[in-house]
């Protein structure tokens, strides 16, 4: 009987030992391994994006300075408000046009449309009005067209006298990285 009593109570401590202490340290090893497995995921995630940051910084490198100016210029990271108007009085002057009741807004939020707005860029309304004759005006858009900086032009409206000027009422829209 002792022989058989000795092996048995040794089976139950063996099997008491597993569920009170083993298994649940084999449970918390079992989280840890897990745990580092996305560890090891996020840094491999990490390393790529470190190279390719590496990569686009190396090929930003390559840009002249002039390049790198111009690209500033043509979608800015701020609103200079006074940059552009010099920018569009500049090339009015080349037709001799004065820019004249120069207005600036915001686009206001589409009041339709619910949450954050995530734009990454924000937008800007510039009013002004200028007189001119009809082949200045078009001359004078086709360069506001052409121009760098990126403008939409979003309204025209025209008075004409009995000269040969009329008063033109001009509404670009420019844009700017947030």
């Amino acid at each position: 009987m002792t022989r058989f009593l000795f092996p048995s109570i040794l089976l139950a401590i063996t099997a008491l030992l597993f569920w009170a202490y083993i298994d649940p340290q084999y449970q918390i090893v079992k989280g840890l391994r897990a745990e580092s497995q996305s560890y090891e995921e996020a840094l491999a995630s990490f390393r790529e994006i470190q190279s390719v940051r590496d990569e686009l910084t190396s090929r930003y490198n390559t840009f002249s300075t002039d390049d790198v100016t111009r690209l500033e210029r043509l979608l800015p990271d701020t609103v200079d408000n006074v940059r552009l108007v010099l920018d569009i009085n500049n090339i009015a002057g080349r037709y001799g046009l004065v820019i004249k009741d120069v207005r600036l807004s915001s686009l206001a939020k589409d009041p339709n449309k619910l949450g954050p707005e995530n734009q990454e860029y924000g937008t800007l309304v510039l009013q002004f009005s200028v007189t001119a004759g009809y082949s200045n005006f078009v001359a004078f858009m086709k360069d506001l067209e052409d121009s760098l900086r990126v403008v939409d032009v979003s309204g025209i409206s025209f008075k004409t006298a009995e000269s040969q000027l009329a008063d033109y009422d001009v509404a670009v829209q420019t844009y700017w990285l947030k």
